[in-house]
């Protein structure tokens, strides 16, 4: 009664403290009944009586519903039956360092559990499974103290593992069923990595002095990339390349036809390729336009004329694409940023950008 009093003594200001305040009394009451209503999900998703599936941001508790949910295995059942044996649990996550935040975070939990006194302890596993703390005999209390004893002396210890982990158990377990050799341990990847550039560098000796048609094919093919990056693309899709290769025999020529025929490219080299480009291909027609609007234009643009119609003098194609590539290309190989004329050329010859576009994409395919 005293607070109203004084919040309304003050007019309009008090009226307008009075609400801030319970708005925010308020504001404080969604949120706790937000927090209430997630810790009881929690608790509900660690019941190990449910099939549950939780889905949530990072660092809002999934873990800990998962470590609970264990925990509450473990633990003696409400009518006296015996929890679930450590080696009986299976936890299976992506990361091993999910696993082992996991593994510390239960065992910093049952090592709690072994040092508590009696009242401690049973309020302790009141709130994780929900119930009362006078509902916890004295044998509860001596099984929930055991446990951390009991997961530590497992054999293998408790099974929170990555999915690879839990994988490469299994074929350990059975070898001759999975077909792997007996004994075998995983390879890092740093390892695999190793021995995958030793393989390839190998690989590429052994073609260079025993088979150089083959490999002078591969690096023509891959053409400024290198046998070396060819292989390495060919490792990425390793599965599909053996069973491609397999099909053909592992004759490079063979694979090579396989894959035009596929994708209907022509048997063609670079060079060739050049020369298709630089000879009949070439728009000479539409460059002896061009030449024309550029030297009608300004300085700039007549010295571009003189350079574009080496493309028309020049002999070999390697000279031809020599003139004709600064048009479009940086002296990187990268397109130009702007037009190889000027603004004013460009509006009084409408075709010419058109042209040098259209140029631009025949070159490119």
């Amino acid at each position: 009664m005293t607070t109203d009093i004084t919040c309304w003594r003050g007019g309009q200001n008090g009226t307008g403290i009075l609400r801030a305040g319970m708005a925010a009394m308020s504001e404080r009451a969604r949120h706790q009944e937000a927090f209430e209503a997630a810790v009881k999900a929690q608790a509900g998703a660690a019941n190990p009586n449910v099939s549950a599936f939780a889905t949530a941001n990072a660092g809002s508790g999934k873990t800990k519903v998962l470590i609970d949910r264990v925990a509450r295995l473990l633990l003696r059942r409400e009518d006296g039956r015996p929890g679930a044996e450590p080696d009986s649990i299976l936890c299976v996550t992506y990361t091993r360092a999910a696993a082992n935040e996991m593994l510390t975070r239960l065992f910093r939990t049952l090592g709690d559990w072994a040092v508590k006194e009696d009242d401690s302890l049973r309020e302790a596993l009141a709130k994780l499974e929900g119930r009362i703390p006078e509902s916890y005999s004295r044998d509860d209390l001596r099984d929930a103290r055991r446990l951390f004893a009991r997961a530590l002396e497992t054999p293998g210890g408790l099974r929170i593992e990555t999915i690879h982990a839990f994988c490469a158990r299994i074929l350990r377990r059975f070898p001759l069923e999975a077909g792997v050799v007996p004994g075998f341990t995983e390879m890092e990847d740093r390892d695999a990595r190793a021995l995958w550039q030793a393989a390839k560098e190998r690989a590429i000796l052994e073609a260079a002095k025993f088979a150089p048609g083959d490999l002078a094919l591969i690096t023509r093919e891959a053409m400024n990339e290198g046998a070396s990056s060819a292989l390495d693309a060919l490792k990425a899709s390793g599965a599909a390349v053996m069973r491609f290769a397999e099909r053909h025999d592992f004759v490079i020529d063979r694979m090579m036809k396989a894959l035009r025929a596929d994708l209907g490219a022509p048997h063609e080299t670079p060079e060739e390729i050049l020369a298709t480009a630089m000879g009949e291909a070439l728009p000479r027609d539409a460059i002896r336009e061009a030449l024309r609007a550029l030297l009608t234009g300004t300085t700039t643009d007549q010295k571009r004329a003189e350079a574009l119609e080496q493309t028309l003098t020049a002999e070999t194609p390697e000279a031809i694409w020599a003139a004709y590539a600064p048009f479009f290309l940086t002296e990187k190989g990268e397109f130009r940023a702007q037009n190889p004329y000027t603004k004013k050329i460009g509006e009084l010859y409408p075709l010419l950008p058109e042209y040098f576009q259209i140029t631009l994409r025949g070159r490119l395919r």
